[in-house]
């Protein structure tokens, strides 16, 4: 769920805070 929000709706910063979220498993 997240992920699909953040490719769909996320911008350029938010897709940068998630690429580091997933190392914790997010």
């Amino acid at each position: 769920v997240i992920k699909n929000y953040v490719e769909n709706q996320g911008n350029q910063e938010e897709k940068e805070a998630y690429q580091q979220m997933k190392i914790l498993d997010f």
